[in-house]
């Protein structure tokens, strides 16, 4: 459990640092909205399945296997920017 809340904390970090300045305020909606649908039609499998693919927009802002963990991480990031954006 520590280390997947560890990676959870670096994924976080790299999406403040990189991915959330990067994508513009539809970007977010929009990526938030993609991995929202995703999740209703298969839970997350945090780790073992590389999700690269069903995001190609996120391959020029990341240079690793996209997990679930990554993905949960990349979401929390999205919708923490989005509730900012509507205050």
């Amino acid at each position: 459990m520590f280390g997947e809340n560890m990676a959870v904390l670096m994924y976080r970090m790299h999406y403040d640092g990189k991915i959330g300045p990067s994508l513009s305020h539809d970007q977010k909606k929009a990526l938030a909205e993609k991995i929202s649908d995703l999740t209703l039609n298969h839970p997350f499998q945090f780790s073992g399945k590389d999700y690269s693919k069903k995001f190609p927009e996120l391959a020029p802002l990341v240079n690793v296997e996209i997990s679930g963990l990554y993905l949960l991480a990349i979401l929390e990031g999205l919708v923490a920017d989005l509730r900012e954006a509507k205050q």
